[in-house]
């Protein structure tokens, strides 16, 4: 080895489709941070100052404002998530599932306590493959399973992991809902929403940046469901992830 070549770990190769798209939306995402900032802070600032001199349909109207700035920020982050997933380089590494668990579910603390949800899970086995992208992964599909549940009904999450021949599947699966079966490719697209915002709150890109960390680990993400009977979202990775 040459004394200039340095040694790199093993690490998970990019994925070349749609790379100059997301190209495009890492660039368009990087230059919207620091107006939205702006909109942010001063908007705050305003609050601060004029909130006894506002009357409540100006008060209204300022909150809507920072609502509305706080969601484009949160569009904003996760297309650089997705963009991110597509062309940065993750080591390869043994993870402990549960660990990862563990960190997705503090992740959503106030949503878990807010609904009352149950998340359920047997011991998970360790795989090799990248913690940032298996935490990325869990914590939108844990998220998804929570936010779309069903009326007067606290969530039940489950969470089990099989063999299944020459692939490993991880199974998250949740009683909401649910979705119409001709939905289950089509709700991994980017910005595809089946419900109202008003009645569920988010921005689409959820399940599209889960089944990004999917692919980078060189498996798989699918839906199954039935609207009412809850859905079941299954990672597939080959048989030899699993850390021996």
């Amino acid at each position: 080895m040459s004394p200039r070549t340095k040694h790199r770990p093993p690490s998970i190769a990019p994925a070349e489709r749609g790379a100059e798209l997301l190209q495009l939306a890492h660039a368009a995402a990087h230059d919207l941070n620091a107006p939205l900032r702006k909109i942010s802070a001063f908007g705050d600032l305003l609050k601060g100052r004029m909130k006894d001199k506002l009357d409540s349909v100006e008060a209204d109207y300022l909150e809507r404002i920072l609502v509305a700035a706080a969601d484009a920020a949160k569009i904003v982050s996760d297309l650089m998530t997705l963009s991110r997933i597509a062309h940065e380089a993750y080591p390869l590494e043994t993870v402990d599932l549960n660990a990862v668990l563990a960190g997705a579910k503090a992740d959503l603390t106030s949503e878990i306590a807010g609904s009352g949800a149950r998340i359920e899970a047997g011991r998970l086995p360790a795989l090799k493959g990248n913690a940032l992208l298996l935490h990325t992964l869990l914590s939108n599909l844990l998220s998804n399973a929570v936010k779309f549940r069903r009326p007067g009904q606290a969530p039940l999450v489950r969470i089990d992991s099989r063999l299944e021949g020459d692939s490993f599947a991880l199974a998250v699966a949740d009683e909401g809902i649910g979705f119409e079966p001709g939905y289950a490719e089509k709700i991994f697209q980017p910005f595809m929403r089946l419900n109202a915002p008003v009645l569920y709150k988010g921005n689409g890109l959820g399940l599209a940046i889960a089944r990004a960390a999917a692919e980078r680990l060189g498996g798989s993400l699918a839906a199954a469901s039935e609207p009412g009977r809850g859905a079941v979202f299954t990672l597939r990775l080959p048989a030899s992830a699993l850390a021996r």
